[in-house]
């Protein structure tokens, strides 16, 4: 009888021990599979990040010309607002700009009928004084003129110009209002203190 009790008892044991191994065996393969499921996600989603990256990588060679280009662009504009701001003077100068004009309009074959001087418009950074001048010339000559006044040693912007249709012997009536930028001298003085200090 104790060796059938013995028996049972080792049987019970070895069939707890499978089972034991049976939960452990079941434990380490849902355990592998989680892991590896795991892993397998990090692995795709750095695959993509990797992809993703090569592409940027790929791309840097015309993002670096790109960025050169625009560099260089952007000097070129600094530099010709630099060349502008220094064709801006610190006050009106409004009867200069007369004669230059009037000797522009002599050496052009305009004729200067009437100056009207406009309004003075404080701006952001500097003032404008609007000019208007009625004249008439032949189209050619109104090109040069324009052409001259372009040239000249300060900015001066276009605002309006009509030329009327009616001619007489191949000369137009034309009506041009110009924008004189300038400075006023204690202002610019005063931004570059506070520029400087």
């Amino acid at each position: 009888m104790s060796s059938n009790r013995t028996k049972t008892l080792n049987t019970t044991g070895w069939l707890l021990h499978l089972a034991g191994a049976a939960v452990i065996a079941m434990f380490l393969t849902v355990s592998y599979f989680g892991l590896s499921a795991s892993f397998a996600w990090k692995i795709s989603g750095r695959a993509e990040r990797i992809a993703e990256l090569e592409k940027y990588l790929n791309r840097a060679p015309s993002i670096r010309k790109k960025h050169a280009a625009l560099q260089q662009a952007l000097a070129r504009i600094k530099q010709r607002v630099q060349e502008i701001d220094q064709r801006i003077p610190d006050d009106a100068r409004e009867a200069e700009f007369l004669g230059q004009m009037t000797e522009a309009a002599q050496q052009t074959g305009l004729t200067i009928r009437d100056y009207r001087r406009g309004e003075n418009t404080e701006m952001t950074s500097h003032f404008q004084l609007e000019v208007r001048i009625l004249g008439e010339g032949s189209y050619g000559s109104i090109c040069r003129f324009l052409e001259r006044i372009h040239e000249l040693p300060r900015a001066v912007a276009i605002d309006t110009m009509r030329i009327s249709t009616e001619k007489e012997n191949n000369v137009y009536p034309v009506d041009m209002t110009f924008l004189l930028h300038y400075h006023v001298a204690e202002q610019k003085a005063t931004e570059k203190e506070t520029t400087n200090g």
